[in-house]
């Protein structure tokens, strides 16, 4: 016996252990994962395609993985386009976000002071900043206690 729904898969029984079947195409399912953002899990909840059938979409067509590929692209585009929207409005968060980002070859590369024993500060990128504060972390965590 075949039971079709609109929503859920189609269930196959009357044998000893049921099949799942699902009742979307891949062309379907990639339009709900459009509207999606290109996130998988929603879009799996919203069309009844279990994850497990669209992992194995993937893994087994190259195209299909293209296209997936293609809707988070297309989720990326949306969201740098509302970004530039608000760059255009004067959000100074999000023009520096951009800079640190994208406009390192320029030289906006985020900058942290730190005041030393000397009168002149000494200027460390962020990646030297982490890098000093990691050994820091860790020679302090090997110091013996001075609990005695």
């Amino acid at each position: 016996m075949v039971r079709k729904n609109k929503h859920h898969p189609v269930s196959v029984s009357g044998e000893e252990n049921a099949v799942q079947i699902p009742n979307l195409n891949k062309a379907e399912f990639l339009k709900t994962l459009r509207s999606k953002m290109g996130i998988i899990s929603l879009a799996c909840s919203s069309s009844g395609i279990s994850p497990e059938i669209v992992d194995q979409w993937i893994r087994q067509d190259p195209e299909f993985q293209r296209k997936v590929d293609l809707c988070n692209e297309a989720a990326l585009d949306f969201v740098e386009s509302r970004m530039f929207e608000k760059i255009h409005e004067g959000d100074s968060r999000l023009i520096r976000f951009f800079l640190e980002t994208r406009g390192k070859k320029r030289g906006y590369v985020p900058k942290k002071e730190i005041e030393a024993v000397s009168s002149s500060p000494i200027i460390l990128t962020m990646e030297e900043a982490m890098i000093l504060k990691s050994s820091i972390n860790e020679a302090e965590s090997q110091a013996p206690s001075g609990d005695h």
